[in-house]
């Protein structure tokens, strides 16, 4: 039995709705080599339920609609601050439809933040940004300048940090598989 691979499996069930997700934890029993495992899935309930509750405040009192993409609408991720998040530091939690949590402290988030309290006059222009995920590892952004976005004025940010590579992977197909597109139960 693989433990990762197993957590990894459990994980994906409940968060592509998989299985029935039963807070605030989800028993999955799969069939591994060494027989029958069970894993129990811990769900960020409160997290989600606040991401959720933001996002359908949204789409009640607005419609977002993208400036300039005006295909791109609506409010699919939600960044919840911390108390004590400040204009030049933010621990957060950044929870993406349907109910992920990213475990990145979210370039986008940084880079919308930073937008917002530059407009509200609390974020100068070169100044460090730190945005913290939920695990506590970080970006550093900072407004590079400005720009227009239609008619009106947008930032230019600049995110800074590295990645670190974790895994790579080669697909293969064998040509007598009979099941080259996949199955379902």
């Amino acid at each position: 039995m693989c433990g990762h691979g197993t957590i990894g499996v459990a994980t994906v069930f409940v968060e592509t709705g998989m299985v029935e997700v039963v807070e605030p934890v989800t028993t999955i029993k799969p069939d591994v080599p060494a027989g029958v495992a069970t894993v129990a899935v811990q769900v960020a309930r409160e997290l989600v339920l606040a991401e959720l509750l933001v996002r359908r405040a949204v789409h009640e009192q607005c419609e977002l609609i993208h400036r300039l993409i005006p295909t791109v609408r609506g409010c699919r991720r939600v960044n919840l601050l911390a108390e004590d998040a400040t204009a030049r530091r933010a621990p957060h939690a950044m929870v993406t439809h349907p109910r992920w949590i990213d475990r990145s402290p979210c370039g986008t988030a940084a880079s919308a933040r930073m937008a917002q309290l530059h407009a509200r006059g609390e974020l100068p222009g070169d100044t460090d940004f730190v945005s913290v995920s939920l695990i506590g590892s970080e970006f550093v952004g900072r407004v590079a300048g400005l720009t227009a976005a239609g008619e009106k004025e947008a930032i230019l940010p600049v995110i800074t940090r590295r990645a670190w590579i974790t895994a790579t992977a080669n697909w293969l197909l064998d040509p007598e598989d009979p099941f080259p597109e996949g199955f379902l139960f």
